[in-house]
């Protein structure tokens, strides 16, 4: 067994002070098979006139904070320690039942899929993206979700974030780069094209070096009968195993962000990461 810490503060600053709105944090990571979640604090400063936790519609839990008076800056804080069985292991078994192309799911979880399954944002690009990986060989879904993650990985340079939500994957495409985010994106309506239900997720790759200014990363979940919601890294060409540390997943990244919430007032000045993650024993 193997404990991974991570510590991560995000800080606003403002020119003046701003009121704030009501705020969600969708910070505390979740608990999987070969994942156990051993401790976890939030801390917010200045402290939140009042907190709420509740559970969104995809099971993530989320923080709501209210700010009683105006705020020139704001700190969130979050230190957690998570349990896993083997730093290597992938998050699911690679071998599984063979679904063909284009993938369909009986009821009723064809109903509950149906939001991760939406094609009306999805353009032409994207969709003979998919096609010709089912024209490599990739004709099964298990086969088609490796080649995507490989392919996304190889033809797509992959750049820091940015600011603003994802692109949108047929510009991601046609650029041949992105952030994760960007390529988590692509990845998505790829799989989506072919009927595969897919999400997006943030959280932490702890298996990479990070900078002490590093943020939180992106990937992508899709769903096969029997298996479950299997992670992929197309920014780094692999599958997700249990150095992956996922906070939040949904159809939409705007439902998966880590801080969301408005401000009235001064504009921003400064946002500012800093991230600390230990591998131990």
């Amino acid at each position: 067994m193997s404990k991974i810490t991570v510590e991560h503060s995000t800080r606003f600053g403002y020119s003046a002070p701003v009121l704030l709105p009501p705020h969600t944090f969708r910070v505390h990571p979740r608990t999987t098979i070969g994942q156990h979640l051993i401790s976890y604090r939030l801390d917010v400063n200045p402290e939140p006139a009042r907190m709420a936790g509740w559970l969104d519609l995809d099971g993530n839990q989320v923080v709501s904070v209210w700010f009683a008076a105006p705020v020139s800056q704001f700190e969130l804080r979050t230190r957690f320690a998570v349990q896993v069985a083997s730093r290597e292991s992938p998050t699911f078994s690679p071998i599984g039942p063979h679904h063909g192309l284009p993938m369909s799911y009986r009821r009723p979880v064809s109903a509950a899929l149906a939001p991760y399954r939406i094609q009306d944002n999805i353009g032409p690009a994207v969709r003979a993206f998919s096609s010709a990986l089912i024209g490599n060989g990739a004709g099964h879904a298990t086969l088609f979700l490796d080649a995507l993650n490989r392919e996304v990985f190889q033809s797509c340079r992959y750049i820091q974030p940015h600011e603003g939500a994802p692109w949108h994957s047929e510009m991601t495409l046609r650029l041949r780069e992105g952030s994760a985010g960007d390529l988590a994106m692509l990845f998505c309506d790829a799989c989506r094209a072919m009927g595969i239900a897919a999400r997006y997720v943030s959280g932490y790759d702890c298996s990479m070096p990070h900078k002490a200014d590093d943020a939180m990363r992106a990937w992508a979940e899709a769903y096969l009968p029997e298996t479950g919601w299997r992670g992929y890294d197309p920014s780094r060409g692999v599958a997700v195993n249990s150095t992956y540390i996922a906070v939040a997943a949904a159809a939409e990244p705007e439902l998966a962000v880590s801080v969301d919430g408005l401000y009235c007032g001064a504009p921003p000045t400064v946002r500012q990461e800093r991230l600390r993650i230990k591998l131990g024993a």
